[in-house]
Order: structure tokens, then sequence, then C-alpha cells
């Protein structure tokens, strides 16, 4: 966020004479601000970048590694087989476990392709079967792995006195393997965790982070010498969340206004006072050396066309009938004595397809718009696009799905004659997502729209040229979201930026936008000790003429728009 927390902490942690050997970990996007900042302290000629097991030995007092070599194995991937013969193009004579072609009675040479995660085969090579998703063996033995190493984190041994984890909110899920290499494996004196979103979804975000900075072994019955925690791990994160996060909150479906996701706050701040130093742009110290102006949050409500909202009923009853069915099997089940359980990851897909539906409709073949009607989204995107190209300002638009992003990058390029659009999501090349984020920072560039996935977009990139954001639909993450604006909202902005929220009334969209702002209340109510302002919030939202009452009471029509959502009885309701 800008603040100096790396420069900070290692002038905290290197001005301690005991701390002779330091572990900082931190994301490989980031290792050129440590070394940057290790360089401006003088201690070039004494670190290391950690990237093999020995390196773990060497006497520079500063060790250096990225989450990425710390906690994952070092896999190194077979050469992709050749699926037919290169000489004759043969798949009947050419065996492709072996590489050989009966027919020619050559053997292939070896392919200069190696396999990655993005690019497993098809079908097995040695036995046809259909190859598992992201697995990389296959049952009869056949594996797209070449050699794998042990992850870093495995070497580690006590001779660290200090560490630092930077990006510490990763460590929120326990079961992942960057937790676990850092809270199960890291044992040294002296920790600190270095982030600027300390709990992204709740509260329960803490937890792990919390077990790691107090020491926390499993045979801890009380992880933090206080009730109501009965257990470390899984059980005790469980308790910690009901404790602290607001008991069992409501559902996706059932979210109809705001409710901040936090309980016994008070209790929580002592516990934080005691490990945490917060400091953010709203501090008066800061707020007043970095004077960035406040951005101007637009809740945009917009009434969907008659071809989206057919698409979104269609989605909605093709999801209620699944779900009906579902019903009927595990009646079935039970008649016969046997366990039925309805697949969380099943109702999952169907709550995705009711967000795309809100938002992308073209991405479904029964989609069938008139000629001269353009999907409820679009059509606001580009009025309110060609507004600001015109008075030469540049815009960034967020969202959550791959796809959406390309869509719109070309549908937006050349929208106004000599202004272009770009996309960015996880597989586009690095130095090409730099380039484009280069040429957008560029007052005299002609790219003046950056299109970008919600989950690469909430990274630490800087792009103040943007006078406007648009959110195109929602996350589940809220944090996420405020990083993803916070690329032009930062230290460098002088212009206040517009935020453009796109709300499909009546659809799952509302039950998001509610969820957001429930979660955004919780969290900021347990980090910054701040409550939501419902009169400010209400103030922001915005209708189509058909939804907003001339005579406007903005906290009523507020608790209307929230309300307008899918409710969970469209679906579930079934006896």
């Amino acid at each position: 966020m800008g603040l100096g927390k790396t420069i900070t902490s290692l002038v905290g942690a290197l001005s301690n004479p005991v701390n002779e050997r330091i572990l900082i970990i931190t994301m490989s996007r980031n290792l050129n601000d440590w070394i940057r900042e290790i360089k401006v302290l003088g201690y070039e000629d004494d670190y290391i970048q950690l990237k093999s097991p020995i390196d773990l030995s060497s006497n520079k007092r500063i060790h250096l590694v990225s989450y990425e070599k710390w906690s994952h194995d070092r896999i190194a991937f077979k050469s992709v087989l050749n699926s037919s013969c290169q000489q004759c193009d043969s798949k009947h004579s050419y065996n492709q476990n072996l590489q050989y072609c009966h027919h020619c009675k050559l053997k292939a040479e070896p392919s200069n392709e190696l396999y990655t995660m993005e690019t497993l085969p098809e079908e097995c090579p040695c036995c046809s079967k259909q190859w598992k998703k992201k697995s990389m063996f296959c049952s009869c033995g056949f594996s797209v792995i070449k050699s794998r190493k042990k992850s870093l984190s495995s070497y580690f041994h006590r001779g660290y006195d200090a560490a630092i984890v930077d990006e510490g909110h990763y460590l929120k899920n326990g079961d992942s393997k960057r937790s676990k290499s850092i809270v199960r494996k890291v044992k040294t004196k002296r920790r600190t965790i270095l982030t600027g979103t300390p709990a992204e979804n709740g509260t329960v975000d803490l937890y792990w982070q919390l077990a790691w900075l107090t020491g926390c072994e499993s045979s801890f019955e009380n992880p933090f010498h206080r009730e109501p925690f009965k257990g470390y791990g899984k059980m005790g994160a469980e308790h910690f969340r009901i404790y602290y996060g607001g008991g069992h909150n409501k559902t996706l479906l059932e979210t109809d206004s705001i409710q901040a996701r936090v309980s016994h706050q008070e209790e929580l701040w002592k516990l934080l006072d005691t490990l945490m130093i917060r400091k953010n742009q709203q501090d008066r110290d800061v707020e007043n050396f970095i004077r960035v102006p406040k951005p101007r949050h637009i809740r945009r409500h917009l009434e969907m066309i008659d071809a989206d909202r057919k698409l979104y009923e269609d989605i909605l009853r093709q999801f209620r009938e699944w779900y009906i069915n579902e019903l009927n099997k595990k009646e079935a089940a039970i008649m016969k004595g046997k366990k039925y359980q309805i697949n969380a990851i099943e109702v999952c897909t169907w709550l995705t397809k009711l967000r795309q539906a809100a938002s992308c409709p073209w991405t479904f073949k029964e989609y069938q718009p008139s000629k001269l009607e353009q999907p409820t989204k679009i059509r606001y995107l580009i009025d309110k696009a060609k507004g600001y190209l015109k008075l030469g300002k540049k815009m960034l638009i967020f969202t959550s799905h791959k796809a959406t992003a390309e869509q719109l990058g070309i549908l937006l390029d050349g929208i106004i004659p000599g202004k272009q659009a770009g996309y960015i999501h996880g597989s586009v090349d690095m130095k090409y997502r730099f380039d484009l984020m280069n040429r957008f920072q560029d007052p005299n560039d002609n790219l003046s729209i950056l299109v970008m996935t919600t989950r690469t977009g909430a990274e630490s990139y800087t792009l103040t040229e943007a006078k406007a954001v648009f959110i195109y639909d929602m996350e589940f993450n809220a944090k996420k979201l405020q990083q993803c604006y916070s690329r032009a909202v930062r230290w460098g902005q002088t212009s206040v930026v517009d935020i453009h929220w796109m709300i499909s009334v009546n659809t799952i969209d509302v039950n998001m936008h509610g969820l957001i702002l429930s979660k955004q209340s919780g969290v900021d109510m347990a980090i910054d000790r701040q409550e939501l302002d419902f009169s400010q919030v209400a103030k922001e939202f915005e209708g189509d003429e058909g939804i907003e009452p001339e005579d406007l009471d903005y906290e009523a029509f507020a608790a209307d728009m929230l309300a307008a959502g899918t409710k969970r009885e469209e679906i579930f309701s079934v006896s």
C-alpha cells in the first residue's frame, strides 16, 4: 500500500544485534522491492536469495526467498509426447507410449516442448484413459513429471533468529501449502507479519496469522490463553470464527441487508493491541503526507433488458430443477438405507452460472437478444466509457471472469477513434502485461481502457492515470475488490476517482453486493474499529429511471435495492 512496511521491518530486524540470521519470505513479484531496500540500507553484500537447499546454510545475514520456492515442490516436467508420427502423421500405427511408428520403423525425436499444468494431455499416452484435471499422474502409472524435489521449507533449520513474512494475509487458509510451510515449519524467536489487509473476508482470516505469531503448536489446547477456544487447528479456527466472526452467518442467497460479520470485537481489539501495529491511509499523519483524494462510489442498479432477464430466469429454473432432482436422489437413497450427499461443488457451479448470466449473458449459447439490443451492463459501460474518453480520462474495468475480460477488451477497443483498449488476466505474459501498464500510465499514449481480472488486478500495481474504475461483476472477496480499485486510488493520484459498481437488479448481483458490504463492515469494525456508515453508503446508490423514485429517500432506496436479489426460496423451497 506504499506506506513503508518493507524498509521499516528491515530496520527493525537489522537494528537488533541478536538477529544474526534473518529469513524473509515474500511474493516473487516483490523480491526486487526487498533487494532495493536492502541495498539502500547498505547490506548488498550481506544478503542471499534462496534458490536451493544449500543456500540455507549461507552465513549471509539476510536470507530472502519467494513464497513459490519456499512452499511448493520444485517440479521438472517431461517433454510432451507426440500423439502421431512426425514422418507419416499416422496415429493408427504410432505407439504414443513408446514414441515409435511401426509403419516408418522410426522412433520420434524428443520434443522441445514440456508439459505444464496448463497443457496436460487430454488422454493418457499409455492407457488412453481421459486425463484427470490438474492431476500429474494417471492410475496406470504414467506421469508428466520428470523429477520432483522438496520445497525449500523442508530444509528449514533452527539457525534463524528472526523471520519476516510479507503479504501475511496469504496464511489465512490453514490447509494451503503456503500457510503450512510457514505456520508448521518456521520456528524463530522473533516473528513479523507484513500486510496491508490483515483480513479480507472476515475475522477468521486472522486466525492462522495469530497462530504463527503466538507460537501455537498442536499440543496447545488454548492458543491464545483465553476462552472460548477448545483446540488448535481446524477446530480452533472454527471456534475463532464463531466467537469473533459473528457466529453462523447468512448464506449468499439469504443476504438481503448489510450485516457486520463480527462479534466480541472489544475482546478481539485487546488481543490485536498486543500484536498489531496498524497504519492506514485514513490516519491523520498518513493522510496529510500522501494526500490521496477520496474516491466517489456510484453503486448503479441496472434494470435488465428482456433477453437478459429471460436467460437469467431460465438458468434459475434449471438450477431449481437440478436441485429437486438431487433431493429425489437423496430421498431414494435414504429409502434404501444409504447415504447421499448433494455435491457442494455443483451448487457453487450453479451459483457461478447465475453470476455469469447476470453480467455476461453472451457466454451462453441460448442467449437470444434482438439485433438492436446490447446486454444490460454493456450498454451502460459503453455509454459511460464514451463520456470519460471524450474528456481525455482513462479507465479501469475489473471482472471475475477471464473470458469476460477478453471480450470487453476487444469490444471497447476503438469505441472512440484513436482510443485503444487492452486486457490482462493470469495467462497474459508478464512482459506484455507490464508493457500494457506502462502504456496506460503514459498520459500521451492512446491506451485508455485497461480490463483486468480481479485476481490479477488486486496486485501491487500503480495505475493512477485512471480517473474511473468499473466493477463489472461482483467478487466474494470484499477486500480484493478494494485492492482492485486501489490501483487507481493510491499515492500519486491527484484526482477524485469515480468507482462504478454495476449491479443487475433482481439477480445474484444484489446478493453479492450485500455480502461484500457485510464483509467490509465486519472487517472494518474488527481491524480499524470503524463502523460502516449506512447513511453515507446509501447516498452512493443509483438506479435506472424505472426503479429510482423521483423524491429519493436514499436509505429507503438502498434498503429496497439490497433486498432485491435472488431469494433462497426461489431454488431451495422444496419440501
